[in-house]
């Protein structure tokens, strides 16, 4: 049979659920952030009604929580890194 200390079993405890959580965290799923108008217009560096256009578009989503909208901060950073320009962009 093994004997432990009380020392030595609480800090083996304390690291294995450091590691049990550490994994827990870093597997967690992220949840979606939501940004206002104005905070969108500053990340992509548009004016309220070139956002405005872009939703009613489909360009970008939203969503509304109680009286104000949000937009998805997974979606513009989407928008960020595929870079993509839709001022000159020709519908046909």
């Amino acid at each position: 049979m093994l004997e432990f200390e009380i020392d030595e079993f609480r800090a083996i405890l304390r690291e294995e659920l450091r590691d049990a959580l550490e994994e827990v965290i870093l597997n967690a799923p992220k949840r979606d952030q939501f940004l206002t108008r104005t905070e969108v217009c500053e990340v992509l560096k548009i004016s309220s009604p070139t956002l405005k256009n872009w939703c009613r578009k489909g360009f970008l989503h939203s969503v509304r929580l109680g009286k104000s909208l949000r937009y998805s901060l997974n979606e513009i950073e989407d928008i960020l890194e595929n870079n993509n320009s839709y001022k000159y962009k020709r519908t046909i």
